[in-house]
């Protein structure tokens, strides 16, 4: 799996104006028959090697996580797992944490709901 340069441009900047820190990145990739490849050492260097300098930490993504991730891919197509820190937020989060505050959970509202409305179920 080739990481798109456009995917690797966006994700550069982003790290690079400390908008967020990039923590792992996996790809699952589902064969013609439906099987899941297994991405073998070198394809998971290269890919490593493309956003080792934007921040690549990695093995926070389980295999597991990446076998579930194929269960909802087409034959023939592949899926990138991205795991970032959205480093905006820290403030927010130091503010919470001085005023004995905490957080007890963090969804992100899907793009069809914002752009819909209540049209998009």
């Amino acid at each position: 799996m080739q990481l798109a340069s456009e995917i690797t441009k966006e994700l550069s900047d982003l790290v690079g104006a400390g908008t967020i820190r990039l923590l792992d990145v996996k790809c699952a990739v589902k064969a013609e028959d439906g099987s899941l490849v297994e991405v073998g050492d070198e394809h998971v260097e290269a890919l490593s090697a493309q956003v080792s300098r934007i921040g690549f930490e990695g093995d926070l993504i389980s295999p597991e996580d990446v076998g579930l991730t194929s269960l909802h891919l087409e034959p023939g197509t592949s899926a990138l797992l991205l795991l970032w820190e959205d480093l905006w937020a820290m403030p927010l989060a130091e503010a919470l944490r001085k005023a004995n505050g905490i957080v007890i959970g963090v969804e992100r509202v899907p793009r069809e709901v914002i752009e819909f409305g209540s049209d998009a179920s």
